[in-house]
């Protein structure tokens, strides 16, 4: 059999492992603090939603002469990431930088899971004459998904 161990030599034995933990808990509290880590961090405790939906520009908006005037032609697509067929209705709205509406339109969109649905709106603009630029707005109606773009007059091509 073996010596019987002394107190004072249990505590020294104990002291590396101490500092270790010690030093392993120091090193996660400052790897906590940088941006990346917080952000992993976040994600890892916050519950996300399992079904969403994209809306996003299929190409960019641009002014088209049409008739006495011009158009905006705005073209988006939807993905639903969700389990069910579903129906949307999407608000196009042109307007002047001013905020003054110059027209406005509703398309509705029927979307399968994992598959774009996509629709083109050609928004009049009525006076040829008229400067920009113009803001096109795109909203999801009864959803937070909305689109934002500038066009300015002199994108407009013949």
């Amino acid at each position: 059999m073996g010596r019987p161990r002394s107190p004072a030599a249990g505590r020294a034995g104990r002291m590396p492992a101490r500092l270790l933990v010690l030093a392993a808990v120091i090193a996660v509290a400052v790897a906590a603090l940088t941006p990346a880590v917080r952000l992993e961090l976040r994600r890892s405790f916050t519950r996300l939603p399992s079904e969403y939906v994209e809306l996003y520009f299929t190409a960019v908006p641009a002014l088209r002469p049409y008739g006495k005037g011009s158009v905006a032609v705005v073209a988006v697509s939807l993905l639903d990431h969700g389990a069910a067929e579903r129906d949307y209705q999407v608000r196009f709205t042109l307007t002047r930088t001013s905020g003054a509406a110059v027209s406005t339109s509703t398309a509705p969109l029927h979307t399968r899971p994992e598959q774009p649905a996509a629709v083109l709106v050609r928004l009049k603009i009525p006076d040829r004459t008229a400067t920009g630029p113009y803001l096109v707005q795109v909203a999801l109606i009864g959803r937070p998904q909305t689109l934002h773009y500038r066009i300015d007059s002199k994108e407009a091509r013949p």
